[in-house]
């Protein structure tokens, strides 16, 4: 055992579980028990001195983290990805609360067997996440271990051979014709009215919909133009391309039902006294100050 590489746990014949490392302070030998193999690496990654575990600025490969290496990754190859500003966001802010800050972040990498990331996955369906967003987790952390094994910091990704959390195959609950008109009644009146109707009109994400300028109706054929997306990434909002390359769309829509919707915009934009009304780069849904809807404030409500 070296001073920097992780001890195996010690099946002993009384049934107990052991490790043993070496105190780098005292260099003393330091042992720690507990009643199961996991219970004993807990204590061990608690106990580890914090000297034991090198800061991700320059450690060889049998001392890096699983939570330094994330780090890494974060830094230069997501970084330097053309993915959506909001997906680097949200990968960022995944591997650091549920990797990085769970017990299979303090492990060494070169460590990493299939049955720690089976744990990890058994630690995701405890606390209550759906097998959709355990599906999600575990692709991108398997893209983390994919990278280390191209970057050789290992032989092969101890992802190989895991399952993935079955999907619910329950059909999601749907809105029915009078739930929809309920909704639609008890928000007339507010200036939430518009988005609301004209989601139910096309089926438009929240951010697609905030994202809507007058330039993109065509008031008269009834035909809405779909191309950009309103995100919110690490309290900044930004334009961006949908979701998915089917997101960039045009959407028939009922003339009349469209008319009413813009004719509701118009008004609470006189009310609000907005001097550029319908100008072809104004927004639908804006603030006062012709600024942007922030998607967060406005998803809980619609």
């Amino acid at each position: 055992m070296t001073e920097t590489s992780m001890p195996k746990p010690y099946h002993r014949s009384d049934g107990r579980w052991q490790m043993r490392y070496l105190d780098r302070a005292t260099r003393q030998k330091r042992y720690v028990y507990g009643g199961t193999r996991d219970e004993v690496i807990e204590k061990f990654l608690r106990r580890r001195p914090i000297d034991q575990a090198p800061s991700s600025a320059s450690v060889d490969r049998d001392s890096l983290t699983v939570a330094q290496y994330c780090e890494r990754w974060i830094d230069r190859t997501l970084a330097s990805s053309d993915r959506r500003a909001s997906t680097v966001h949200s990968y960022t802010r995944l591997l650091r609360r549920r990797v990085c800050n769970d017990r299979i972040g303090r492990m060494l990498l070169v460590d990493i067997q299939p049955t720690d990331v089976e744990d990890w996955l058994i630690r995701l369906k405890a606390a209550n996440l759906s097998a959709d967003t355990q599906v999600t987790y575990l692709r991108c952390f398997s893209q983390v271990l994919k990278t280390a094994v191209r970057d050789n910091y290992l032989q092969r990704t101890p992802m190989e051979g895991i399952s993935k959390p079955k999907r619910s195959t329950e059909p999601r609950a749907v809105f029915k014709k009078h739930e929809i008109q309920q909704v639609l009644d008890r928000f007339r009146g507010t200036r939430y009215w518009p988005i609301l109707t004209l989601i139910a009109l096309t089926g438009l994400r929240v951010g697609e919909a905030l994202a809507l300028q007058w330039r993109d109706v065509d008031e008269q054929s009834g035909i809405l133009t779909v191309s950009r997306t309103l995100t919110s990434v690490g309290g900044k909002l930004a334009l961006g391309s949908p979701k998915t390359d089917r997101g960039a769309r045009t959407i028939p829509v009922n003339a009349a039902a469209l008319s009413a919707v813009l004719n509701c915009v118009r008004d609470h934009d006189r009310e609000r006294m907005v001097l550029t009304i319908g100008k072809s780069n104004d927004f639908f849904f804006r603030t006062a100050n012709n600024t942007f809807l922030d998607p967060h404030n406005e998803a809980p409500q619609v």
